[in-house]
């Protein structure tokens, strides 16, 4: 039996903002970002009308991988009804130029172009965000399993890595098209036995090359 076809819709894209001071994201948006955390102690923001906002989470909006991380920051505004605004003094501020035309607007970074936005019918200019990575399975998960059974069948996909290099790929937002993977999961559920299996593996080859060596010393 065939697997059905799943169809990924296009990313959301944004408003490039000559007047924003950062990078402020709608709460529509918010799952679009990566490595967010929650803050208590983020930048006021003034809104056109006079609204005084806080944000309630920062993270990085995925614009284009050759921006840095500083290029891509943001914070989420609940109260933002403009839309995500993409700060273009941020991307200049990374040696960005941003070109104009009445049909499209293009970024480009060291002579080369990193994004082309669409002029929008409001007279705006806006910017894709980059896809999220696609992730093509010749199986099916059940998610009715124990977590133990989860935990173990995505650290196997994974090529059984270290549990601290895979709780540190979920957090940065890596895995997210994983169903069930979590920090939670992993930190809990993985079993010992085989988050530890390659250690033991490696253990064990290097007591062998000792006592060959010792044999070997001893002719």
């Amino acid at each position: 039996m065939s697997l059905p076809t799943v169809v990924v819709p296009p990313p959301p894209s944004v408003i490039l903002d000559s007047g924003a001071t950062g990078t402020f994201v709608s709460s529509a948006d918010a799952l679009q970002l990566q490595c967010t955390v929650p803050i208590t102690n983020g930048p006021t923001v003034l809104s056109a009308s006079g609204t005084v906002m806080t944000p309630t989470h920062s993270g990085l909006l995925p614009l284009s991988p050759l921006l840095s991380d500083t290029a891509q920051s943001a914070f989420v505004l609940d109260n933002l009804k403009t839309g995500t605004l993409v700060s273009l003094s941020q991307l200049c501020d990374d040696d960005c130029v941003a070109i104009f035309t009445r049909f499209d607007v293009q970024i480009l970074n060291k002579d080369k172009i990193i994004i082309t936005g669409k002029r929008m019918p409001n007279g705006l200019w806006s910017l894709p965000l980059m896809s999220p990575p696609i992730h093509h399975i010749n199986g099916i998960l059940r998610l009715d399993r124990p977590n133990q059974d989860l935990a173990a069948y995505h650290h196997a996909t994974l090529g059984s890595p270290v549990p601290s290099t895979l709780l540190r790929a979920i957090r940065r937002g890596h895995l997210t098209t994983f169903p069930g993977l979590t920090t939670d999961l992993i930190s809990k559920h993985l079993p010992k036995s085989i988050a530890t299996a390659l250690g033991h593996q490696d253990q064990e080859a290097k007591t062998h090359k000792n006592s060959i060596a010792r044999k070997t010393n001893g002719l």
